[in-house]
């Protein structure tokens, strides 16, 4: 499912959607667009009514076309909906009742179109979510995947060496350490437990990416004064890549839908790149089942 708001980032959304459709080869796609009101407008005389198109049909016939001009993978199908209602409640509730494996939306800064925020639907969300930011994208073919060893990440890692199939892509993954504040007990020095901790992130890391068979490189960053986040961000910007990769976690075993402070936080600040957070939900594993066959 693509959400659109009938605004400038529409064209670059569907183009970057078209090229990741080749790769990910989904059975259909929904462009869907929200709008509140959608009747005749009640100035129209009563003669004219049944001629005249609704807003439903007007706003479905200008999504129509902006698709066919920027889409141009003829083997996947596609529709175009529009629905009523608030832009929030609806997008969540389309993504349950069509049981959606996949959610994409653009990443604005401006007020431009009627908006979608990321952070808000990723806390509702059932379905790993890509939001696409409207600044120009780095070009760099290079995917930055955050992993802290969970089965979150490695689905994560999984993704994104499933999209460096298709071309010239590189995958590099980061992971962010910190000194226990007991460290002193052990007799060692700040600096001292420091490299103890990357020395055995990165011995971990060779275990949990082993059975993968890819060519993986992994950067260690020691967080201080910042937060998780805000190290992602920076890596995201320095490193100039196309893309971010990095799980949600659920905080109880009812409460799947709910991200993490960092998933969330990446979210609001990130418009450096395309941001993809990766869900696990038993009963929503369409998308994870094709990539779990690599």
């Amino acid at each position: 499912m693509v959400g659109l708001d009938l605004s400038s980032i529409d064209r670059k959304i569907i183009q970057r959607v078209s090229h990741l459709s080749r790769i990910i080869k989904p059975d259909i796609i929904h462009f869907v667009h929200v709008e509140k009101e959608l009747d005749i407008p009640i100035y129209v005389p009563a003669e004219y009514k049944d001629v005249v198109p609704t807003a439903t049909e007007q706003y479905e016939e200008k999504m129509r076309t902006l698709v066919e001009d920027n889409f141009d993978n003829a083997s996947v199908e596609w529709k175009v909906s529009v629905v009523g209602g608030k832009t929030f409640d609806t997008l969540v509730n389309w993504v349950k009742e069509e049981n959606i494996d996949f959610f994409i939306a653009g990443r604005k800064k401006s007020e431009e179109g009627s908006g979608i925020l990321p952070h808000k639907l990723l806390r509702s969300l059932i379905c790993p979510a890509l939001f696409i930011p409207e600044s120009k994208m780095p070009g760099s073919k290079k995917i930055l995947v955050a992993v802290d060893f969970s089965d979150h990440s490695m689905m994560a890692l999984k993704t994104a060496i499933k999209l460096a199939e298709s071309g010239e892509i590189t995958v590099h993954c980061l992971h962010i350490y910190s000194v226990p504040i007991g460290y002193h007990s052990t007799g060692k020095t700040y600096d001292e437990f420091s490299e103890i901790m990357r020395v055995n992130a990165e011995k971990e890391f060779k275990r949990f990416s082993k059975a993968l068979d890819a060519e993986l490189d992994l950067k260690c960053v020691l967080l201080e004064k910042t937060s998780p986040a805000e190290v992602i961000y920076e890596e995201c910007k320095s490193g100039n890549y196309d893309l971010v990769i990095m799980g949600s976690k659920g905080q109880s075993a009812g409460s799947v839908m709910l991200l993490g402070s960092t998933s969330e936080k990446l979210i609001r600040m990130n418009y450096a790149c395309m941001s993809w957070i990766v869900k696990i939900k038993d009963e929503y594993i369409g998308f994870f089942k094709a990539l779990s066959k690599l």
